[in-house]
Order: C-alpha cells, then sequence, then structure tokens
C-alpha cells in the first residue's frame, strides 16, 4: 500500500510543477490576461491526457501501477478537470443526459460559489 501512495504523490509533485511552468509559461506568452488561458490549456491538456491513458488502460497497455503515476498522481495534481471530463463523457457514453447535466451545472457553478466562498472566508479573516 506504501507503493501506491508513493505513486500517486510522487506523479502529482511532478504534475504540480508541470502546472506551474506550464502557466508561467502562457502567462508570459499572452498579452490578454483577463481571460485564463494558461487554466483553459491546462485543463484542456488534462483531458486529452486523461482520455488517452483511460484508453490506455481499457487496452491492457496499464497496469496499476502506472494507473496511479500517471492518473491518480500525474494528472490529479496537473488538473482535476481531467477528471471532471472523464466522468461527464460517462455519462454521456452512458446517455445519461439529464445526470450529466446536473453534473456539469453543480460544478461549475458549485466551483465558483466555493471559490467566491473561499475568497470571502479568507478576507473575513484578514
Amino acid at each position: 500500500m506504501l507503493k501506491y501512495y508513493l505513486l500517486v504523490g510522487t506523479g502529482g509533485a511532478v504534475g504540480s510543477v508541470l502546472r506551474f511552468m506550464i502557466s508561467n509559461m502562457m502567462y508570459n506568452s499572452v498579452e490578454n490576461h483577463s481571460f485564463p488561458w494558461a487554466t483553459l490549456m491546462v485543463n484542456l491538456l488534462g483531458s486529452f491526457v486523461i482520455g488517452f491513458f483511460a484508453g490506455m488502460g481499457h487496452s491492457g497497455l496499464m497496469n496499476i501501477n502506472y494507473n496511479l503515476l500517471f492518473i491518480s498522481g500525474l494528472l490529479g495534481g496537473f488538473t482535476t478537470f481531467s477528471a471532471f471530463s472523464m466522468e461527464s463523457l460517462h455519462m454521456l457514453q452512458m446517455q445519461q443526459f439529464t445526470i450529466l447535466f446536473a453534473y456539469i451545472a453543480c460544478s461549475l457553478i458549485g466551483g465558483i460559489a466555493l471559490a467566491y466562498g473561499g475568497l470571502m472566508a479568507i478576507k473575513s479573516i484578514i
């Protein structure tokens, strides 16, 4: 079990550093900073990569160790949007449209609302 924690932790550390590096590169190369280009790019890239890795896993090309290192660890540190995308894709494939739209709405509205709540909480503490 310790091995699994180390795989996820190692992947997560690498994913976090990659996200930081890409975000900095995007920020420095884009003139319009009013749109979150870096976050969009990282999330879209993460979505593509999780689909790629999931496909490898379904094809038997990835064992549990690689799954933990790359999907749970690397992409977990890189972005959680990739998990959101994969879950949404699964619901779409299963034709669970009502659940899919509720999930999307709750994720987007809830995420923004909680981000605002966190911002207000820290402002009230400081």
